[in-house]
């Protein structure tokens, strides 16, 4: 996935025009060094490989929460475009799951599972109640 991501993304930019093939490589050793910079700040976060490998993805550059797509441009008003690599998403599951069991999940209740879940929690998404307590 990360490796996907990061090829798709530094061939975007080549193609936009945006950046050379030098510029790309640069990049490639700044992210290194800033991702060592960090693995010596947090040690125990250089543990997690998913930091090694995000942290040198030419997408870790995109805006926070969005570093697991493909920036392919900018709207009119000056929106980023994210792209999603279609074979990439067996991979954000497999990392969520090793991540963030719970949430996952959460997120894979069935049918029945997920409105119990949300009347004993009394939540049923985006902070609204389901009941008045």
């Amino acid at each position: 996935m990360y490796a996907g991501n990061s090829v798709l993304q530094s061939t975007i930019d080549k193609l936009r025009g945006e950046k050379d093939w030098g510029d790309i490589a640069r990049g490639y050793l700044d992210r290194l060094h800033a991702t060592l910079r960090r693995a010596g700040d947090h040690p125990f976060e250089a543990l997690n490989p998913f930091m090694w490998l995000g942290g040198i993805s030419s997408t870790a550059e995109n805006e926070p929460g969005k570093q697991d797509r493909i920036l392919v441009g900018y709207d009119n008003d000056g929106t980023a475009i994210y792209a999603r690599n279609p074979a990439g998403k067996i991979g954000e599951e497999f990392q969520g799951y090793a991540t963030s069991p719970l949430d996952m999940v959460k997120r894979k209740l069935g049918t029945l599972a997920r409105p119990a879940f949300q009347v004993a929690s009394n939540d049923r998404g985006f902070g609204r109640k389901v009941y008045n307590p």
